[in-house]
């Protein structure tokens, strides 16, 4: 009985700890929300699609680049994208072409089409910048 309650302590105490199961999350509005919350990042770059959209007419980008930059974090490279257009634009963030580049890099990478053709285009706009300091 002794060595099988050492047994256990010893199986329990190397054994990886158990996440919590995610709630299952509600149909309807919520639904997609609530799965970016959970992170997903198609829901995330779905959510921060729709608040960019809003930002067009607002111009308060702030809840378009917190859900397209957990998206892009993820690895989803049409938020990448978007991320670099944001940058590359000044939408919601300071016109940044270094940033710009770098995530249609990523995007490239992970095979969003057109990632090169606009890296060539603002690899020409820092070259220009540069010729003006």
């Amino acid at each position: 009985m002794k060595h099988a309650i050492i047994a256990l302590a010893v199986t329990l105490l190397f054994a990886s700890p158990v996440r919590a199961e995610q709630k299952p999350c509600p149909p309807g509005d919520e639904f997609t929300r609530c799965r970016a919350e959970q992170g997903e990042s198609i829901a995330q770059f779905e959510i921060g699609m729709a608040a960019f959209k809003l930002a067009k007419g607002t111009g308060d980008y702030k809840e378009a680049l917190v859900w397209l930059t957990r998206a892009a974090k993820a690895g989803h490279h049409h938020a990448e994208a978007a991320l670099g257009f944001m940058y590359w634009e000044g939408w919601g963030v300071p016109v940044d072409n270094v940033k710009a580049y770098r995530w249609f890099k990523r995007a490239g990478k992970g095979g969003f089409p057109s990632a090169d053709q606009w890296m060539e285009k603002i690899e020409d706009e820092i070259m220009l910048d540069l010729i003006r300091e």
